[in-house]
């Protein structure tokens, strides 16, 4: 097993120890891959009783793949506008939602499916809408929703609810995810179960197999 750790000659003091060469490299290739840039991302829960480590995301960019050829263009895209002036990014969209209407719909949402699993539809509170200020990234969770202007309508919406909803410790667009997001597709944006599981096999994403 490779050291993890080395010391600056006989000192003892803890302030002197520095990671190896084997933990440098592994620390600088997952800081590389995190600074990637996405447009939408998955942030996982806190962790509470019954927590485990997320599963490897390892079909995120074929469900980005599937979402922009097979789902958007079935729940109508709003029209983004995105230029510079005077060094500011100012993204102006067309056909979308406020933020008010975005949280109305969250809650609706939250509380159908709730009741589905046969709780109380006030028993646990809805994720809250942020305004996404300050950067360009749509995130899902279970306390908030990141939704910046280009976010702020049905199929980004529905794509981060189903974050905040996946079963705790699966992957961020692992099978249960795709699942979950299918099911919301389904009963709140009217498009056919069987046929968005028929497109995520065609673009090779796999779906957990039961759903209620």
């Amino acid at each position: 097993m490779p050291r993890l750790w080395q010391q600056d000659g006989d000192r003892k003091d803890a302030r002197t120890h520095r990671p190896c060469l084997v933990l440098r490299k592994r620390l600088r290739a997952e800081s590389t891959s995190r600074s990637l840039p996405l447009l939408i991302e998955g942030v996982g829960r806190h962790p509470g009783k019954g927590y485990r480590m997320r599963d490897r995301d390892n079909q995120r960019s074929k469900v980005y793949k599937w979402e922009n050829v097979a789902i958007w263009n079935l729940i109508g895209e709003p029209k983004v506008d995105q230029h510079w002036h005077r060094g500011r990014l100012i993204t102006t969209v067309t056909g979308g939602w406020t933020l008010d209407e975005c949280q109305r719909f969250i809650n609706k949402v939250w509380r159908a499916h709730l009741r589905r699993r046969g709780y109380a539809s006030d028993r646990f509170s809805p994720p809250r809408v942020k305004d996404g200020r300050g950067t360009r990234i749509a995130r899902g969770g279970s306390l908030y929703i990141n939704l910046p202007k280009w976010a702020r309508w049905r199929g980004v919406v529905i794509h981060e609810l189903a974050h905040s909803m996946q079963p705790r410790g699966t992957a961020p667009h692992g099978p249960e995810y795709v699942a979950v997001f299918i099911d919301l597709l389904a009963r709140h944006a009217g498009l056919s179960r069987r046929e968005l599981r028929r497109t995520a096999r065609e673009h090779r994403v796999k779906v957990e197999r039961k759903r209620r």
